[in-house]
């Protein structure tokens, strides 16, 4: 379940909206479609911390969750 009062750092959504591999695998993790990932990212969603995207995001950018994370 999403926390609702975190979000990702503003470095990590710049990150996945110039990486068309990462939406596409958080679309899959997330079981969503693609606008729709577009859609959390231009939101900084909280969908966004859930722990299949978190995980998505740890492999793919090679950070830890304190790093993700804009506490």
């Amino acid at each position: 379940m999403p926390q609702s009062n975190i979000k990702l750092c503003q470095s990590v959504i710049d990150a996945i909206k110039s990486d068309n591999l990462i939406k596409s695998k958080l679309a899959i993790a997330l079981n969503r479609s693609y606008p729709t990932i577009q859609r959390y990212v231009n939101s900084n969603s909280n969908m966004l911390t859930t722990a299949s995207a978190l995980e998505v995001l740890r492999i793919e950018l090679n950070k830890t969750n304190d790093e993700l994370l804009n506490n």
